[in-house]
């Protein structure tokens, strides 16, 4: 029990880490400070293909909805550590 806990910990603080660079991107991407070249250059070429934009909002959603995941089970198996002592 107490190793699950302790690995749901490191895979929380990874999702934590991870979920901050990928909104840090969008923000990066969003002011438009990088990309700007390469977005006109698919335009010229008439090429629909996802955005930087649209994968970083994807895998940020995906991300979220584990964070959540990870933090209600680890809610419920901190309470389930302190129910044993």
């Amino acid at each position: 029990m107490e190793n699950i806990y302790n690995v749901l910990k490191v895979l929380y603080i990874v999702v934590v880490i991870v979920f901050t660079i990928l909104v840090g991107s969008y923000v990066t991407e969003k002011s438009g400070l990088s990309g700007i070249m390469g977005a006109q250059n698919l335009a010229d070429k008439g090429i629909k293909k996802m955005t930087k934009q649209e994968i970083i909002i994807t895998w940020a959603t995906r991300l979220a909805i584990l964070f959540f995941i990870i933090s209600f089970l680890l809610f419920i198996l901190s309470s389930n550590l302190f129910k044993n002592f």
